[in-house]
């Protein structure tokens, strides 16, 4: 192909994914209004405020890291987590002046707010003994087995967003991709689903657009016959850009979020969702990481961020 072909392709395929993920983000928009999954007795209070101590330096946040990785009390570390801050004090000798002299000193507290990487390691650890007593710990397993039984049964309230996402996700891939494909080439879309099962299930596997790619090019250069030149700069393109299931899920998110707080959206704030949650899903890359930008939308619209915790449960699924 000359500049001119390379250059209208190009075109074209930043446009096909430019719409194909506007659409995502709509339906996803739409679905979450009319279902209405947020209900505010889901938080009922249980999440606290959280401050933010922007004086911290990163070394700080690193080494908080660490010591969070190892609880002094792992029933502590289930509301607590250990924190630095610095407090303004001021010196026990001063020089005489009408200025006051305020010094900031470093301390290490704890917050408020779930150890999640310490209960982590903990548990781990457990569970490897337990793992090697064999037998004799059978009590212990089926008590978490039980404790994994109740904690599901709080996850159900929840279920109602994680509908609203998987079936924003179905209609888009089962509805609006294929209609989409027919109107613009006039074929059966049913021909590529089947070439590209592989790929597709390499996606479910892997969770990670990227490393579906090269059975991406594959199921499409062999089964779908596609010229080759055309796999290797459409899908590599699509892969970092052609994010419509992040662009859906983040729209989700978020007024999901607004919801919960009985925080009535207007449709400038909704127009601003959409296009952020489309621009956010196209710079996040081929990994799983849409809480990240749940948290730039957020901030964007002025909506609570400590509420991102309470999709941690059912992140993995989505």
């Amino acid at each position: 192909m000359d500049a001119k072909e390379s250059g209208q392709m190009g075109l074209a395929t930043v446009l096909y994914y430019l719409t194909t993920t506007v659409l995502a983000t709509l339906l996803g928009i739409f679905l979450v209004m009319t279902i209405h999954p947020g209900d505010p007795s889901i938080k009922a209070g249980s999440l606290p405020d959280v401050p933010v101590d922007t004086d911290v330096s990163p070394l700080d946040t690193f080494l908080d890291l660490v010591r969070n990785m190892f609880p002094e009390n792992i029933i502590q570390a289930t509301f607590e987590r250990v924190q630095t801050t610095y407090v303004a004090q001021r010196p026990r000798i001063t020089k005489n002046s009408s200025d006051e002299i305020i010094i900031m000193k470093k301390a290490i507290s704890t917050t408020r707010g779930m150890n999640i990487l310490g209960i982590i390691v903990f548990c781990t650890g457990f569970g490897i003994v337990i793992s090697q007593l064999g037998e004799r710990a059978r009590i212990v397993v089926d008590f978490f087995v039980i404790l994994d039984a109740v904690i599901m049964r709080w996850v159900e309230t929840l279920m109602c967003y994680v509908f609203t996402v998987i079936a924003g996700l179905i209609l888009h891939t089962v509805i609006t991709c294929p209609i989409l494909y027919f109107l613009i080439t006039r074929k059966n879309p049913m021909f590529i689903v089947r070439g590209m099962m592989q790929a597709i299930v390499t996606a479910f596997g892997t969770a990670s657009g990227g490393a579906a790619l090269p059975m991406s090019m594959q199921c499409m250069e062999d089964n779908c016959h596609v010229d080759r030149r055309i796999t290797r700069f459409v899908l590599p393109l699509g892969s970092t850009i052609n994010m419509d299931g992040n662009a859906l899920y983040e729209a989700v998110a978020v007024i999901f979020i607004a919801q919960l707080n009985n925080v009535d959206l207007s449709f400038a704030e909704v127009v601003t969702v959409s296009v952020t949650a489309t621009v956010a899903s196209i710079g996040l890359g081929s990994v799983p990481a849409g809480l990240v930008s749940i948290l730039l939308i957020l901030n964007t619209v002025g909506l609570p961020v400590k509420d991102v915790s309470l999709l941690l449960t059912v992140d993995w699924l989505l």
